[in-house]
């Protein structure tokens, strides 16, 4: 199954866990079969481009992509998701530490990929 894709949509809320754990993700519809994993890529909004920590979850029905040093709210607002490489594997972890250390790698390796 292919990893590097590109997907759009209009931001809707979702639970806000990104926002608690310290990390706003916008969140879109998935409408392309994807496999589920956490990806590097690259966000579009209103013509600007952000690196992105994108998470795609196992039911692989909602994307959602962190925009590396954004945090304005964005509901309703088109993206486009630009999907360039699987990070790693969804993993659940058993206490909210080892998450947020997961997803500091996780956007560490987005800013190795695309040399930031």
């Amino acid at each position: 199954m292919r990893t590097s894709f590109k997907t759009a949509g209009v931001v809707i809320k979702g639970t806000r866990q990104g926002v608690k754990l310290g990390f706003p993700t916008a969140n879109i519809v998935l409408l392309t079969d994807a496999p589920s994993g956490i990806y590097a890529g690259k966000t579009t909004l209103n013509g600007n481009v952000y690196p992105s920590a994108i998470y795609i979850g196992p039911d692989r029905k909602l994307l959602e992509t962190h925009l590396i040093d954004f945090s304005q709210e964005i509901y309703n607002q088109k993206i486009s998701v630009q999907v360039d490489k699987k990070i790693r594997e969804v993993i659940r972890f058993d206490n909210y530490d080892d998450l947020i250390a997961a997803i500091h790698e996780d956007i560490a390796q987005v800013k190795k990929f695309y040399r930031l």
